[in-house]
């Protein structure tokens, strides 16, 4: 049986950067939860997968797969479509080295 939520993961958007490392969600989701922090920089947010570890990222989806982002903590929930890697993509770089959860659900 698949699990329904997977562990949280750790991701960091480096000061000046506009894009996580690679995140291992541990298993193949149907969704990606993200727990955004208050010190975000506005922006639009979206995500890229890939098949295999350390591979070739593909800007996942369409603009129904971008989430507008302010500067207040909230959670946002992106269509993943069974990928297990992935990276967490800002429009614009993020000035304070913003540190999000995410994790996979089903």
């Amino acid at each position: 049986m698949a699990k329904i939520a997977g562990e949280w993961q750790t991701a960091t958007i480096a000061d000046g950067q506009s894009k996580t490392s690679e995140i291992d969600l541990g298993g193949s989701y149907d969704f990606v939860q993200v727990l955004i922090p208050s010190t975000i920089t506005a922006c639009n947010m979206s995500l890229e997968a890939a098949l295999e570890t350390a591979g070739t990222f593909y800007r996942l989806g369409s603009s129904d797969n971008v989430a507008a982002v302010d500067a207040a903590a909230h959670m946002q929930v992106f269509l993943l479509g069974k990928f297990r890697y992935i990276k967490v993509v800002s429009s614009v770089a993020q000035a304070s080295g913003d540190t999000i959860l995410v994790r996979g659900i089903n």
